[in-house]
């Protein structure tokens, strides 16, 4: 995501305060945006059947009706032709199809503007599609532009789902600054229990523990579970091969003013450790089925930058 290091005092020189650009990135969190849970499946009875099935009862006694008395006390036996089945051929039983995985969050694409001090500096673009092969893809791109510098971040998880949970298979970001560009990449072989990374001419390799997100794929964990109303929300994630583990928790519910219009929302802070002098907070509304509409990044107390939503489709 954008780097947020900002301070209110000015440096001497707009250069050196767009540097400060490249120092600590936003919260993962800041890339929050899904959408809807997907409606379930209701099943019709046809009312076709039951004309038929009234017919065939009241044709029992008809047809009792018409047959010949027997004129000797032997039992009447009937046959049923049976077809038969060629020696040596297989009997082949249709197992029943797997059930198809379960998917909580739907597609989706928001678009945010990113201010600072009230001004914006830049947008945000996120997407949720699905791939074929039963694999989606969550995407957040991000730009801005700071005294005629510009700075942009695109982070890309492709995933399944398991169990009502985003299962990462792939993680790539592109991050883009002054001078400098920073590609990363995470392989996640769920077979071999094994992940594999690197980051520029760095790499790594480590086991993968059940469970384990990467810093996109554990957004949607997070959109699950609040849906779900699942608590305590608590990710394993790798982060370019450092697991760690993030956790959340809802502390007030708020009706903001959108430009998607008023709406009730659940603020949720993400929980750091006590001399982490950042601090993050998101708004959902469960009326979009928990679509972050609005996240606030605050450090040493003040406000460094504020990402609300503006169009929503899906």
């Amino acid at each position: 995501m954008i780097a947020t290091r900002f301070r209110n005092t000015k440096p001497s020189s707009p250069f050196i305060r767009a540097r400060m650009l490249t120092g600590r990135c936003f919260s993962p969190l800041f890339a929050l945006l899904f959408s809807f849970l997907f409606a379930s499946v209701t099943a019709t009875t046809s009312a076709a059947a039951e004309p038929l099935l009234a017919a065939a009862t009241a044709a029992k006694p008809a047809a009792a009706a018409q047959q010949t008395p027997s004129t000797s006390n032997a039992p009447t036996l009937v046959t049923t032709p049976l077809t038969a089945v060629p020696a040596g051929t297989a009997v082949v039983e249709t197992a029943p199809a797997p059930a198809a995985p379960v998917v909580t969050v739907a597609p989706f694409r928001a678009e945010f503007d990113l201010l600072r001090d009230g001004d914006v500096i830049g947008k945000a673009v996120m997407t949720l599609k699905a791939l074929t092969g039963g694999e989606w893809q969550f995407e957040t791109q991000t730009e801005a532009s700071l005294f005629f510098l510009s700075f942009s971040d695109r982070e890309t998880s492709r995933l399944r789902w398991q169990d009502g949970q985003p299962q990462p298979l792939q993680f790539d970001k592109l991050r883009n600054r002054p001078g400098k560009t920073e590609v990363i990449k995470q392989v996640f072989n769920w077979k071999a229990g094994s992940e594999n990374g690197q980051k520029n001419d760095q790499n790594w390799s480590q086991p993968l523990a059940p469970g384990t997100q990467d810093l996109q794929s554990q957004l949607l964990a997070l959109q699950a579970d609040l849906q779900a109303g699942k608590t305590p929300m608590r990710y394993t994630v790798s982060r370019y091969g450092k697991v760690r583990e993030y956790r959340y928790a809802i502390t007030a519910e708020e009706t903001l003013n959108t430009k998607l219009g008023k709406l009730k929302t659940l603020r949720v802070e993400r929980i750091r450790e006590p001399n982490d002098d950042r601090q993050t907070i998101s708004w959902f509304a469960p009326s979009l089925g928990f679509v972050p509409v609005r996240v606030q990044q605050y450090e040493d107390g003040e406000l460094q930058a504020d990402l609300q939503i503006r169009k929503l489709s899906r």
